[in-house]
């Protein structure tokens, strides 16, 4: 049975892991927290028997890996202390919004032969995947839009932006030839907008804070088929001029389909065969989002 801590148990980890992890039975689980109030309250609601105020105690519980939910100016600390006490780190997106600490812990998480990695849930959406699925992409279109939104141009990229890009290195099919990234400021971020190309396909991927309304869409585009996704939640499916609607049953958790079901499963699997061969696919979404702050 693996030993996995948590640290961070904020609302990140409440409404998106939470639900999940307590039903992994065959997982023990370890909880610091230096709230001592918050950690009486997830003992006696979720039943958790391992928690742990001290953190020093809880670096040498003969930790396996751990989940880091914290804020992201603590991501670089603490993953390298972890790292350097042989611990397997999964941690929130981004692993730092320093592009130099990003590339150092990932070779640190490589040079230990560790995990190391980034929770980024769309590429484990169950929809998403079905796009990844499709042949011979030729243009891929990913837009995120939000309502008013004012937020420093480094926060927002960091936050939001590279969820868009590593949704869309993700469902390329070929190695990034080219790429130019765009930003758009008033005071505030308003537009961010990203141009790849492959040997065989284009990608525009675009996040717009003052879009009217908040709306997600994937959309991948073939000579045989044409299928968008919105918002995790619905795909239509367009072939030969006859369009399927792909729905979740009623009864498909929200946490599913948004892909971190998925996403903690695959960390893991991931765990339990040492299969640290995909850390460095983190570093390209990093290096595109320091792209626009250039």
């Amino acid at each position: 049975m693996k030993k996995i801590g948590i640290i961070g148990l904020g609302n990140i980890f409440t409404k998106a892991y939470l639900p999940i992890i307590t039903s992994k039975q065959d997982t023990q689980w370890v909880l610091y927290s230096s709230n001592e109030d918050k950690l009486k309250s997830l003992e006696i609601k979720h039943g958790f028997k391992n928690t742990e105020r001290d953190f020093d105690k809880f670096l040498n519980s003969g930790l396996d890996a751990v989940f880091i939910h914290t804020p992201t100016h603590t991501h670089a600390r603490l993953i390298e202390t972890f790292l350097n006490h042989k611990i397997s780190v999964f941690v929130d997106k981004p692993i730092s919004d320093n592009l130099e600490d990003t590339k150092r812990l990932l070779e640190l998480a490589n040079e230990k032969n560790l995990i190391l990695m980034t929770g980024f849930n769309r590429r484990h959406a169950p929809l998403t995947i079905k796009l990844k699925e499709i042949e011979n992409k030729s243009m891929i279109v990913i837009r995120k839009n939000r309502e008013h939104t004012q937020q420093e141009t480094r926060f927002a990229l960091y936050d939001m932006m590279i969820h868009v890009v590593d949704t869309a290195l993700y469902l390329l099919d070929e190695p990034v030839e080219s790429y130019n990234c765009k930003l758009i400021e008033n005071e505030f971020i308003e537009r961010a907008i990203l141009n790849i190309e492959t040997k065989s396909s284009s990608l525009i991927a675009y996040m717009n804070l003052n879009a009217g309304a908040r709306h997600e869409t994937y959309e991948v585009m073939s000579p045989t088929q044409h299928s968008i996704v919105h918002d995790m939640n619905e795909m239509h499916e367009t072939k030969v001029d006859k369009t399927e609607i792909i729905k979740f049953s009623d009864w498909t958790p929200t946490l599913e389909k948004r892909g971190f079901e998925n996403l903690i499963n695959t960390f893991l699997d991931k765990l339990e065969k040492n299969d640290n061969t995909q850390n460095m696919d983190a570093l390209l979404s990093h290096e595109m989002i320091e792209s626009f702050l250039k």
